[in-house]
């Protein structure tokens, strides 16, 4: 009696998944790189099922509402020094299978995979944190410093005014605009080569409320010098000074004549057969008897 019941409460009280405007940039529900092929897969997936009326407090950040848009399904609540992630309803195991998706089971796995990742993200435990982007950054490329700022219930906090300190091989003075829920973030561009210390401090209505430290690099050696693509001038001149040969895009028929074509040896060549040589037999009987020996004494053998 009880199966019955709850069987058909499914049939009666399922609804479909619509991503929030959050959640469309969030990484935490990314199954595809496009945005908007993002949002596809998530209208295709299987309802969920026994959706609950609760409601998201103003701090919560609502990822995915049920089909009309009022009651949210996926919503993360901060919980102390950590994340909770909250799913409202049951059924999630259908969303890893699809009769004409096959790469559905694929997108499952991602999904949980970004769940783990961000759930599993180090708590931040003072008021304030200071990251760069890269620590260590090309000359000439822009550097990216991003802080966090929480209150003391670890709440992400707005509205405050940090002011960052570049010291090195030159020094700066760098705000941080806020960018929402408690980050904020700016670029120094023109830097030039060394070590620098980026000190912030956080102020809201006139009092400190965090501060904090990082330290980056900027690199001498300049972006272009990271170019990986091929240069056939170089390629050539190898093939020319190796005896081989080189073979332009279109010609790609000409390899297989050139590969057979004879071509006069140069210097000496010397064939060793290293079984023959009783050295190499010696070393060989020595490792083997040794590790014999070792597995003997730890009762391996």
């Amino acid at each position: 009696m009880w199966l019955a019941r709850a069987q058909y409460g499914v049939l009666l009280n399922e609804t479909g998944v619509a991503l929030t405007a959050e959640g469309r940039s969030a990484d935490l529900l990314r199954l595809d790189d496009d945005p908007a092929s993002n949002a596809v897969l998530w209208s295709a997936f299987a309802p969920l099922a026994n959706v609950v009326p609760v409601a998201a407090s103003g701090d919560d950040q609502v990822y995915a509402t049920d089909a009309t848009g009022r009651l949210p399904v996926v919503f993360e609540r901060r919980v102390g020094r950590g994340r909770a992630l909250f799913v409202n309803g049951g059924g999630v195991y259908r969303w890893g299978f699809s009769g004409t998706d096959l790469d559905a089971p694929r997108r499952f796995e991602r999904l949980w995979g970004n769940v783990l990742r961000a759930m599993g993200e180090p708590a931040q435990t003072e008021p304030l944190r200071l990251v760069p982007e890269r620590p260590l950054v090309a000359r000439g490329e822009p550097v990216r410093l991003e802080a966090a700022l929480q209150d003391a219930a670890f709440r992400p906090l707005d509205g405050a005014r940090i002011e960052t300190k570049i010291t090195g091989p030159v020094s700066r003075t760098l705000p941080l605009p806020a960018s929402g829920q408690g980050g904020y973030g700016a670029s120094l561009e023109g830097l030039p080569p060394g070590r620098y210390e980026a000190s912030a401090q956080a102020t809201l209505k006139g009092r400190v409320v965090g501060s904090a430290r990082a330290t980056f690099w900027v690199d001498p050696q300049s972006a272009e010098w990271q170019d990986t693509a091929p240069d056939p001038g170089l390629l050539a001149a190898v093939a020319r000074a190796s005896g081989g040969v080189t073979v332009e895009r279109g010609k790609e028929g000409a390899i297989a004549p050139a590969l057979a074509a004879a071509r006069p040896r140069t210097g000496r060549e010397r064939a060793l057969r290293l079984w023959e040589s009783p050295f190499v037999f010696a070393l060989a009987t020595a490792l083997l008897t040794t590790e014999w020996w070792m597995r003997r004494r730890r009762g391996l053998a």
